[in-house]
């Protein structure tokens, strides 16, 4: 959810893909051809060095796999799984990518550093995925206005 990374790409990431001590994992395979990385910060980060460690993910394994280990994991089961016990019946693992976006244009983040995290090319896929809400405009007029109006 913080990462705003496509199934695929997660499901493709390998042990030797992983720089835990900067928090980021590396994309080889991406939707577009393009290697690309996402940062990997704090709860996040702690609970990947924590399943690494209890799941001895070394070499060139993939991280996320099945209990045999040589294959990736197969989530879509799962997913259907708890969507059901929560009754939520409209959430798609793509949605996550777009709250992704629009959380961090919430926080601030430019068109380029939130294209550059999603793995888009150009800003316009960009715009399609980073919501803006009213209370975030709101928020952005009243920064430039203590800028401009000292």
């Amino acid at each position: 959810m913080a990462s705003g990374a496509r199934a695929g790409e997660l499901l493709d990431v390998r042990s030797s893909d992983l720089d835990i001590d900067r928090g980021l994992a590396i994309f080889r395979e991406t939707k577009n051809g393009d290697t690309s990385c996402i940062p990997i910060q704090g709860k996040a980060l702690a609970v990947l060095k924590e399943y690494l460690e209890q799941h001895s993910v070394i070499g060139n394994a993939f991280v996320f796999r099945n209990i045999g280990g040589g294959i990736r994991f197969r989530y879509r089961s799962g997913w259907i799984e708890v969507k059901n016990q929560t009754n939520i019946t409209d959430l798609r693992f793509h949605d996550l990518g777009h709250d992704a976006a629009s959380n961090l244009a919430k926080d601030g983040a430019s068109l380029a550093e939130i294209g550059a995290v999603l793995g888009h090319r150009s800003a316009q896929m960009t715009k399609r995925y980073s919501h803006y809400f009213s209370g975030h405009i709101v928020e952005l007029g009243e920064r430039i206005a203590k800028r401009l109006y000292k």
